[in-house]
């Protein structure tokens, strides 16, 4: 991170902080929901180390994996976004690519990449309806 850019990063400004604040839509304030590390500015640059304890962090903050699960997937029965949109401005700080891959690195890292599976699909063959629209060609095509 450059001498601008650090100077963007407010000095409590922690990945933990942002990672929270899309998982569970809110910013974690106290001072206990904060892992130790996570007042320095230069703490962007430990994403592993945060992922790597971001699933114990987020149990102490009262929001284990089993919760945002069920956050999520009510927020998204309701019609809602999930994960939430985060503040522009710490968007803008960590950089938009950054927070990206660091959001997608997150959920893969708590298997919350699918809230859902399903099984793949067991039919194979088409139904009336669907082998009419394959034939239905334009006559631009040069068939019919």
């Amino acid at each position: 991170m450059g001498e601008a850019e650090s100077r963007l990063v407010p000095k409590s400004l922690s990945w933990f902080a942002v990672l929270f604040q899309a998982l569970a839509g809110k910013q974690p304030l106290a001072a206990e929901e904060l892992p130790s590390a996570g007042n320095d500015a230069n703490q962007l640059a430990g994403l592993d180390e945060t992922l790597a304890t971001l699933a114990i962090e987020l149990g102490k903050a009262g929001w284990p994996v089993a919760r945002i699960r069920a956050h999520a997937l009510a927020r998204l029965v309701a019609g809602e976004s999930w994960p939430h949109p985060v503040d522009l401005s710490l968007v803008r700080a960590v950089g938009p690519a950054r927070y990206a891959a660091a959001l997608e690195s997150a959920r893969r890292t708590l298997g919350l990449w699918t809230l859902t599976e399903l099984p793949p699909s067991t039919r194979t063959d088409l139904n009336a309806d669907e082998r009419r629209l394959l034939a239905d060609v334009p006559t631009h095509h040069g068939v019919g």
